[in-house]
């Protein structure tokens, strides 16, 4: 648990500096610099045991790409038919250069976080760079030990985003298009755009009826969803690994626990709050609570059924970055016989998520993180 705290707090406190010295492009480059890399030298330097996905397939994939080095790539990615391209790519290149896979892992988790930073970097004037990190580290960063495909997907989805907000539409299905190269399932950051447009033209108030009936049809087609997922598993469609890991295994069950659950209703009852407060910047509101919907009902579908664990991930990297919006932009107040005080919310949805990261990934061994371990064979060739 140490190790996590040091370098959550060393990544914190330099994107703080970061954000102060934004004006001194040097000083603000080296801030930067110091704070990545405690989080990318801490998950590239662990041992084979930490992270539920390394021996799963990581250091297999790995291993095999240093075979075929010297043979085309696509002799390398026939061996691997259900693996995306990319990061049988990332596989395939770095190993032509090193046989270490610490080399690799500096590649990759450098890849994701550049994103990130960039994203809350860019977007300072509106949200907390250092908020931002904070939940990231809290919420995401232990599960990318292990989901490092899905973690470089989302990261890069992010960028998808941003050339959204500046409706630079070509821009963003460029974007997605490369993140689908690592992982298939981030064209699903695209579903909120298209439900915010849903919800500007059809409102919550108006329509209440046919979002409670859209809700019900969403849990009890996850209720029956388990046969379809067999019968995908039967034709080939899902590969094999999905199943096992995700109702043979203890891997994801920590994520599932009740405290993710209740964060997520807290958030939501949070952001409805402000829409509910405030008129100005309604659209900007409406998105963050149509992402703090998504992001409840996806976890109450977790809960129901396994196999759509997965689908928490996409809402959950981008309530990083909508919660520092909000408690950034939109204050609400709590009235009390003693006058006027800010309201309790957006610290319980502060405390919940240190809680939520302690319990899950610390107790419960969430990802096999919580026994971390420096790798020995680090400055092996």
């Amino acid at each position: 648990m140490i190790y996590y705290v040091v370098s959550f707090s060393l990544a914190l406190f330099f994107a703080e500096c970061a954000k102060r010295l934004y004006r001194n492009k040097i000083l603000f480059f080296f801030s930067i610099i110091f704070s990545i890399a405690p989080l990318v030298l801490l998950v590239s330097l662990r041992d084979w045991t930490v992270g539920s996905d390394t021996m799963f397939y990581q250091i297999p994939v790995w291993n095999l790409a240093k075979t075929y080095h010297g043979s085309s790539f696509w002799k390398f990615a026939a061996l691997r038919p259900g693996m995306e391209i990319g990061y049988l790519y990332a596989n395939y290149i770095v190993s032509r250069y090193t046989h270490n896979i610490v080399w690799f892992y500096l590649c990759m988790y450098s890849i994701m976080l550049i994103p990130i930073y960039l994203f809350a970097f860019k977007f300072r004037k509106y949200l907390s760079p250092t908020l931002v990190l904070f939940f990231f580290c809290l919420l995401l960063y232990n599960e990318s030990f292990s989901t490092i495909r899905q973690a470089v997907a989302m990261s890069i989805s992010l960028l998808s985003v941003m050339a959204l907000l500046k409706r630079k539409y070509l821009q963003a299905f460029l974007f997605i298009y490369i993140s689908c190269l690592f992982h298939r399932t981030a064209f699903l950051i695209l579903a909120f755009p298209v439900l915010y447009i849903i919800m500007q033209s059809f409102p919550v108030k108006k329509y209440r009826f046919a979002y409670l009936l859209f809700g019900f049809l969403m849990v009890t087609c996850a209720y029956w969803s388990n046969s379809l997922i067999l019968w995908a598993l039967d034709s080939g469609s899902i590969n094999e690994k999905f199943r096992i890991y995700t109702t043979e295994s203890e891997v994801f069950k920590g994520g599932l626990s009740l405290t993710y659950l209740l964060i997520k209703i807290v958030i939501f009852i949070y952001c409805w709050q402000i829409y509910e407060r405030y008129r100005v910047g309604r659209h900007y509101i409406l998105f963050c609570l149509i992402i703090a919907s998504v992001d409840m009902v996806t976890t109450l579908l977790g809960q129901i059924n396994f196999h759509l664990i997965r689908l928490t991930l996409y809402p959950r990297i981008l309530s990083c970055f909508y919660l520092p919006f909000l408690y950034k932009n939109f204050s609400i107040k709590f009235k009390t016989p003693q006058g006027i005080i800010p309201h309790p919310l957006p610290y319980i949805i502060v405390l919940l998520t240190v809680f939520y990261w302690y319990y899950v990934y610390i107790h419960g061994d969430f990802a096999s993180t919580s026994d971390y371990r420096f790798n020995q064979d680090i400055f092996g060739v």
